[in-house]
């Protein structure tokens, strides 16, 4: 009984989205077009050791580590090292009656992974980033200079420790998957390879302000949770997972309560990335007046791309379709790697991989994440052959047909399709002659749902499905409606919007949903796109590589609506790789806001005109992929 409640109070730490493989493999395990690696045929170890003490870095702050070692090691034995850095304590400490039964065992699913990495022979370094945790000094930003600096001395210090064979890798989810990558920054050459999953590339455009839109939800509890955390509190309401956990993992030793209390005194201090958040709008707006950082881009890995780069290391971009926008996020990242070593896999999983959330499958994910994270650091961190090198570059999963594709690039190669909006509501691939339109009325109640991408980025996604209640929200959008289709269609990329609308107001927002319609008029949701409709201006020279149009989101660029004069919305949905069967219908439904999510901008009640003839067409570019 105590194991069931255990998980819940574990999401806190960053390796706790980690799954194993099930005994029964679905359709998205290794194994069914992805090789599984047998990896247990090389582990020579059992069980581990612990050991956990602060490391002090050059400016005297003390970073608090837990360092994993194989049991049995023998003297000259030497391994490479996996470090992960994170936000979200190393490691929990649990009430005394509960002590017995758990100690120093690493609990759930994240610890079975850390178990056979450390069976097969690595060593792991888990590590409180500076001003969380159980480590002192402060947080006044995400990934600052000094943490990305501190990364760099852990590693410096561990390839000195007489039992690292002088390599290292990285891995992490989301704010440790950040960290990981950006240990590269410091091109350090004994890191060798990362795997930042389910993380975030571009800190204004993936998370804080997604289309140029607040995305409220996120940053608010975010900053919530990260408070308790600093306060030494678990960031729940669950009464069972209060009661097992104490806090925080203290560093062994004497004095151990002292040294923790002087750290999370050192945390009162804390900045609140929401709070920092109210201050800018636009990309270039500078957070708290520039208190503590010029802009969000600092803190971004895109900034660094040419650096991480040049790194050498070798880079595995992994997330999921219902990863939030950060699908999308580690997509950019593979667009702006010139390393053939790097790799892009996307699979139907949400934030952090447990689970598939193809409509047709709802179940538990059993991808064996140990088989192919074991199967790319044997091979850049050992020297093993394990054929990743001969593998395509890109895996990416097809919902509905519920099967693993490959290629060397993304997108893949598509027959872009153009759907045009009626005034009879309809998607029709011949477009209106003559000027019309559909009448929308504004409603800022209108939202999304609770179960969906957008929950999974702060763990609200616990079990399927996603999205069950989209169908009743559709009847305050404006939704078009494809005809039957004749055949099954596969769409695998990133469609296009070509929004025309006349707006009474000086701003507003659009969303877009693609939705997949069956006989019985039963609705699923597909994807999504969006637009803070002053942001439309198309930008020139963009940061970096992406799909599709590029906006600015700068405060130079901002351009209001004007009563009267149509204006154009061009912009690109989050991909996706889904297909629309036989007899179904595909939709595209229109709305003004997700009040679920995002901060609203549309004035409530105005009478919007989404323009569908004549020079101005309205329309929808999909990536169909050829089933013949």
């Amino acid at each position: 009984m105590i194991k069931k409640f255990l998980l819940p109070a574990l999401v806190v730490l960053s390796l706790n989205l980690f799954a194993q493989k099930s005994k029964n493999p679905g359709p998205d395990a290794v194994g069914n077009i992805i090789t599984e690696y047998d990896y247990q045929k090389n582990q020579r170890y059992k069980g581990y050791t612990k050991q956990s003490f602060y490391l002090t870095m050059r400016d005297s702050v003390k970073l608090a580590v837990d360092l994993y070692l194989p049991k049995g090691m023998k003297p000259g034995d030497k391994i490479p090292l996996l470090l992960n850095q994170t936000r979200y304590w190393r490691g929990v400490e649990f009430r005394a009656f509960f002590k017995p039964f758990f100690g120093n065992k690493l609990p759930g699913k994240p610890g079975k992974l850390l178990k056979e990495l450390i069976a097969s022979g690595y060593a792991a370094v888990i590590v409180d980033t500076r001003g969380t945790g159980a480590s002192y000094g402060r947080c006044n930003y995400p990934w600052s200079m000094d943490e990305i600096k501190d990364g760099d001395e852990v590693v410096n210090w561990a390839i000195s420790q007489p039992w690292c064979s002088g390599t290292v890798g990285s891995l992490g989810i989301s704010y440790s998957g950040t960290t990981a990558e950006m240990l590269l920054v410091n091109q350090n050459p004994a890191v060798k390879a990362i795997v930042p999953m389910f993380s975030l590339y571009d800190a204004y455009d993936d998370i804080a302000f997604p289309n140029g839109l607040q995305f409220r939800y996120f940053t608010s509890n975010w900053a919530k949770a990260n408070t308790m955390l600093d306060k030494n509190k678990l960031p729940t309401k669950k009464f069972i997972a209060k009661m097992l956990i104490k806090g925080v993992d203290p560093v062994d030793g004497k004095g151990r309560r002292n040294l923790l209390k002087g750290a999370l005194d050192a945390h009162k201090d804390n900045i609140s990335v929401h709070d920092a958040v109210l201050t800018i709008r636009n990309r270039d707006d500078v957070p708290m007046e520039g208190k503590y950082l010029s802009g969000i881009d600092i803190f971004s890995p895109h900034t660094y791309r040419g650096v991480i780069d040049s790194s050498s290391a070798a880079i595995y971009c992994y997330s999921g379709w219902f990863d939030g926008d950060y699908q999308h996020a580690a997509i950019k990242r593979f667009l702006n790697l010139t390393n053939p070593n790097s790799k892009l896999i996307l699979g139907p999983w949400e934030h952090g991989g447990y689970l598939n959330l193809s409509p047709s499958v709802n179940a538990e994910g059993t991808f064996d994440k140990a088989s192919e994270l074991l199967k790319y650091f044997d091979y850049h961190l050992k020297g093993i052959q394990t054929g990743i090198d001969k593998e395509p570059r890109v895996y990416y999963y097809t919902m509905i047909e519920d099967k693993w594709k490959s290629g060397d690039v993304w997108p893949p190669k598509s027959t872009p399709t153009t759907y045009y909006f009626t005034n009879a509501q309809k998607l029709s691939t011949i477009a209106s002659p003559t000027d019309n339109y559909v009448a929308y009325t504004s409603d800022t109640t209108t939202g999304s749902g609770y179960m969906t991408r957008w929950k999974t980025v702060n763990g609200k996604v616990k079990e399927p499905p996603m999205y069950e209640e989209f169908g009743t929200l559709t009847p305050k959008m404006a939704c078009f409606t494809s005809d039957v289709l004749a055949e099954d269609m596969e769409v695998s990329g990133h469609p296009e919007i070509s929004l025309w609308v006349d707006v009474p107001a000086d701003d507003a927002a659009f969303f877009m949903y693609l939705a997949d319609v069956d006989e019985n008029g039963r609705i699923t949701y597909v994807t999504e796109g969006a637009l803070h409709g002053k942001h439309r201006k198309e930008g020139v020279n963009p940061p970096y590589n992406d799909i599709g149009t590029y906006h600015s989101f700068s405060s130079a660029d901002l351009t209001p609506f004007i009563k009267g004069e149509p204006a154009l919305l061009s912009f690109t949905m989050l991909p996706t790789s889904y297909l629309f069967k036989k007899g179904h219908k595909y939709m595209v439904a229109i709305s003004c806001a997700d009040t679920d999510h995002f901060e609203p901008v549309t004035p409530n009640g105005i009478p919007i005109k989404i323009l569908t003839g004549g020079d101005k067409k309205t329309s929808i570019t999909l990536p169909v992929i050829s089933l013949k």
